[in-house]
């Protein structure tokens, strides 16, 4: 192993903190066809002792005077509360509970951890903030028959002062030295991240006798500068570079439902999902800027090179530092073969490498779930403040077409199993209940 870390002291810490809300609504009628929906949200946490975390939600209605169009426009701010963790994670990493120890390079089986060993710690930045969404939408609903309609939205999303984790004692890509020699790691939260979402939505509903149908498809794309609180980025000092796909972004969604009823008291329901592969991040499997994280990513060189082929510094493979050498066959402990950097798509080298986050991307994905349902009834109720007596009987098979969706791709591109699965979706699944309601 290239690193080591180790938590020595005592686990035990204690906290408190208070919430506060309060929220406004009203809605107001403007004309017999529009009306004003205005909302006011206030929250406040003691530990982040900010006064003036408020959200304004506005929202507008109108419709034709026939009543088959309706136009709807709404925005507001939504603020997230700081969690319970990040402050135990600060208060445990101080130095004094717990003293973190990270050994580069550790002996096998044994690292050797001497009483001298520099410690890490966790530190909340003073200006940490709550995050908060900007969301705004616009939506339109036409009615087409007595029991079809057609629906279409626009919505927006931005997210301020995102949460992160960020190793402000990094070393300095001059020097290559510590800004605080006495420290390893000095891992703050922050909340200096940002993200952009869009996305536009078709809605389609109908019934046909006994058949409801209900469709919707997504085109959307969401890209950000952070994974979140624990996350930390590749390079300390440019931030910027981790703007990219966020972790969940999918470019297509169709989902398509629909419910049968059938003699006896039985209905039939089907729900499918078809959407686009998760992104995943693609790093080197090494630590190549000397901040003991190998969250590192490569460079890119000739993007229609094999997927799977790069070139790697002798540096990290023992040979001559410099000199590029065939990744595949360094990294398996093979020859060292000299190569051109054109022959290959990635490369490792020393420092940060310039590939964006989140640049692998996954195969499509794909579902069906079926219910059978049959109702048999024991006793109507007599009046309306009794409840019908009745055994429902459901039958569930999930993942009918027993499609094999892969997720958690590999993106360690020095592991032989780069850019393969290594786990999947449940496959087909039967389940039989009942229901008993009295």
């Amino acid at each position: 192993p290239f690193l080591y870390t180790v938590n020595q002291g005592n686990p035990r810490v204690k906290l408190n903190r208070y919430e506060i809300a309060s929220f406004f609504q009203d809605e107001i009628r403007l004309w017999p066809r529009l009306s004003l929906l205005l909302g006011l949200r206030h929250e406040f946490q003691s530990d982040l002792n900010v006064y003036n975390n408020l959200a304004p939600r506005i929202a507008l209605a109108t419709s034709t005077a026939d009543g088959k169009t309706v136009l709807r426009v709404g925005s507001g701010i939504f603020y997230q509360r700081q969690p319970v963790s990040l402050e135990q994670q600060y208060l445990l990493h101080d130095g004094a509970h717990l003293n973190q120890v990270v050994l580069s390079n550790p002996s096998f089986p044994s690292p050797q951890i001497l009483p001298n060993s520099l410690p890490s710690v966790f530190r909340i930045d003073p200006r940490i903030r709550a995050p908060y969404a900007i969301q705004a939408s616009l939506g339109v609903e036409r009615k087409l028959a007595a029991q079809t309609s057609l629906t279409a939205e626009y919505t927006m999303l931005r997210g301020v002062k995102l949460y992160r984790m960020r190793d402000v004692n990094a070393p300095l890509p001059a020097t290559g030295l510590r800004p605080d020699p006495t420290l390893v790691n000095v891992d703050q939260f922050e909340s200096s991240g940002t993200s952009n979402s869009h996305g536009v939505t078709l809605g389609f509903q109908t019934t046909l006798r006994k058949l409801q149908l209900l469709s919707r498809y997504t085109f959307s794309h969401s890209i950000d500068d952070t994974s979140g609180m624990n996350a930390l980025p590749a390079d300390n000092f440019a931030l910027r570079g981790e703007r990219g796909r966020s972790d969940f972004d999918q470019r297509h969604r169709l989902v398509v439902s629909g419910v049968m009823k059938l003699p006896f008291g039985s209905k039939l329901g089907m729900i499918s999902t078809v959407r686009s592969g998760a992104p995943y991040n693609i790093t080197t499997g090494f630590d190549t800027n000397n901040d003991t994280v190998a969250n590192d990513r490569p460079s890119l060189a000739n993007p229609n090179a094999p997927f799977n082929s790069f070139g790697i510094d002798g540096s990290f493979v023992g040979g001559i530092p410099g000199v590029l050498y065939n990744g595949l066959q360094g990294v398996s402990g093979g020859a060292l073969i000299p190569i051109n950097a054109n022959s290959v798509r990635w490369l490792v080298l020393p420092g940060t490498g310039n590939v964006a986050r989140n640049i692998g991307h996954g195969p499509f994905w794909a579902d069906v779930d079926v219910r059978l349902t049959k109702k048999v009834i024991l006793r109507k109720a007599a009046e309306k403040t009794e409840t019908t007596r009745q055994v429902e009987f459901r039958f569930d098979v999930f993942n009918l077409l027993n499609q094999t969706n892969y997720k958690n791709y590999v993106g360690v591109l020095t592991s032989k199993f780069f850019g393969a699965p290594n786990t999947a979706h449940p496959a087909r699944e039967l389940q039989v209940g009942v229901r008993v309601s009295f």
